[in-house]
């Protein structure tokens, strides 16, 4: 299921991860959890339960650290930010976000779509509100398997250079920072609750370090669902740390504690939230086409991180 948040109908506000709905259809008897604008009819509500909100089972991003990760707002969805943030994105170019496909499956989106720069706190009043000017999607993303999951947005107007911080996309093809076990991040504002209850969404960015999973346990674990090409897995355990509803289009980065962190994923979809049967799927920057096709629609403005 997709990983986007709808916080409307739950007098909350953002579209939760978008393991899409249509792919409940595919994976066994099992719920994936996806943030497809779908499920922007899931909204968010606060739930606090008396802890402290966390991605799942991640931690409060101190302000000033991954600048490059933003919210996307849907402005007709509320009065506050909480309300219209559904998923999340990624600068890759002054005037570029990088999110998913998925998340701008809406036809009648765009004409009420804003990106949240360079701020942790929703609602804050302190970050940079964009509107976006147009998106495209990947010309090889299916939304029935869910290939291809990305998207690139152009801003209306350059992200102001002192509140731009962009991330490198990870465009090797040689898959060196995705092998089995490898340490990776992934951020969002999405549900931090996993079990049966309420979603309950924060208003501060939570991150959380997970490892790279297998394509061969991941293919075992979605019955053919899962395809290696342009999909990566990535899940931490002790306790189960995962992205969730409303982190879809968000960024999953290698080498997040250097100067220069890359992103080599994008929330796409999984079978529930946190569940260690199920690792997180990510849409694979390495893939060539993807990473080729980003280049290409970003006309050389985005960095991009090469190797060998």
């Amino acid at each position: 299921m997709h990983r986007i948040v709808d916080r409307n109908h739950i007098a909350g506000r953002r579209i939760v991860w978008s393991r899409w709905v249509v792919f409940l259809a595919i994976v066994l008897a099992g719920v994936v959890t996806s943030l497809a604008p779908t499920e922007m009819a899931i909204a968010k509500t606060r739930h606090r339960h008396g802890v402290t909100p966390q991605i799942i089972n991640g931690t409060p991003v101190p302000p000033g650290q991954d600048r490059f990760v933003v919210a996307l707002l849907d402005m007709s969805r509320g009065p506050t930010q909480f309300d219209q943030q559904f998923c999340g994105g990624s600068v890759i170019g002054r005037q570029y976000i990088l999110t998913a496909a998925h998340c701008m499956e809406d036809p009648n989106l765009l004409g009420h779509l804003s990106v949240l720069v360079d701020q942790v706190e929703l609602d804050s009043g302190a970050g940079v509100v964009i509107d976006v000017k147009s998106a495209q999607i990947d010309p090889n993303f299916d939304a029935s398997s869910i290939q291809n999951d990305a998207a690139v947005l152009t801003l209306a107007q350059k992200i102001p250079r002192q509140r731009s911080q962009r991330i490198a996309v990870d465009g090797a093809g040689d898959g060196a920072l995705t092998q089995a076990g490898d340490s990776a991040t992934v951020a969002g504002w999405g549900n931090t609750n996993p079990d049966q209850g309420p979603p309950d969404y924060p208003t501060h960015l939570m991150q959380a370090d997970v490892q790279m999973v297998a394509d061969t346990d991941c293919a075992t674990a979605y019955h053919g669902n899962f395809h290696q090409v342009s999909m990566v897995c990535a899940a931490g355990n002790s306790p189960s740390r995962d992205s969730c509803q409303g982190d879809s289009g968000g960024p999953l980065f290698a080498d997040a504690n250097s100067a220069h962190p890359v992103q080599i994923g994008i929330v796409s979809w999984g079978n529930g939230c946190a569940q260690a049967e199920f690792p997180g799927v990510y849409t694979r920057l390495s893939d060539p086409d993807i990473a080729s096709w980003i280049h290409q629609v970003t006309a050389n403005h985005a960095p991009k991180k090469h190797r060998g």
